[in-house]
This record gives structure tokens, C-alpha cells and sequence, in this order.
């Protein structure tokens, strides 16, 4: 994600007072994606949502519903996670690439999990007492 959105996301207000839900505090996923007729971007997912509903964005009558659930991903990492989907959604894409389509975003979100989920398993680092020797 670009230093700028990174930025701003750490210099929100860490006060115990709930604040209000904005655009800049709180950014709507789907920002700058075709959304589907019959969806308003102010009814999307943004980013501290514990579960992005990408069904907006799947144009395709045949194209499944997707979601990221940020609760399968450790809670160390939810924060990273965010980031990294927020900006292949709707981050700066780097000249000459293409912006990726939603399901490909879902299948990275997947495998970005499962790889985490497998790195966090007790004994995964190297020299980590419950570590299993053949």
C-alpha cells in the first residue's frame, strides 16, 4: 500500500470515543471499481470492516459471491492484510500494470491466509522449542 494511505491509516486518532465513520478515516474498498447498477458505493464494504462483501464489484450474473473475512487471517496480520487488499482494490497500480480483477484479489486474499495460517503453527520457526524433529 503507498506511504500516503499507510500514513493517514496510522495517524487516525487512537481515542476511546467511537469517531465517526468517514472517507478518509475509513475508506470505502471499492472505491474507483465499476460497481453494479443496483449498488451505491455509500452501502459498500470499507476498510475496518471485519468482512469486505465484494458482491458490488462481481458484475457477471455468473460470477459467485465473494467475500474476504479478515477473521481467517491471524490477528497479527489482519492489519497487513488489509492493507495489501485495500491497495490491489484501490491503490496506485505502478505504470504499465493493470489494476487486478476482484476474483483474483479473493483467490491472492485466500492463499495469503492459508500461507499465514501455516507459518503460525506451533513449531513453524526455526529453533522454536515445541519445533518436531523427524
Amino acid at each position: 500500500m503507498g506511504t500516503t494511505v499507510t500514513a493517514a491509516l496510522r495517524a487516525l486518532p487512537a481515542a476511546s470515543v467511537p469517531q465517526p465513520r468517514t472517507e478518509k478515516a475509513d475508506p470505502f474498498v471499492l472505491r474507483g471499481r465499476r460497481l453494479r447498477p443496483d449498488c451505491a458505493l455509500e452501502s459498500t464494504s470499507r476498510f475496518n470492516d471485519d468482512v469486505w462483501d465484494l458482491s458490488p464489484a462481481m458484475l457477471k450474473k455468473h460470477e459467485r459471491r465473494f467475500i474476504l473475512d479478515f477473521g481467517l487471517i491471524p490477528a497479527s496480520h489482519q492489519r497487513v492484510a488489509r492493507e495489501l487488499c485495500y491497495a490491489m482494490f484501490a491503490g496506485r497500480v505502478p505504470p504499465g500494470e493493470q489494476r487486478p480483477g476482484v476474483a483474483s484479489v479473493r483467490t491472492a486474499f485466500t492463499e495469503y491466509g492459508r500461507f499465514l495460517r501455516w507459518a503460525s503453527r506451533p513449531g513453524a520457526r526455526p529453533g522454536h522449542p515445541d519445533r518436531r524433529r523427524p
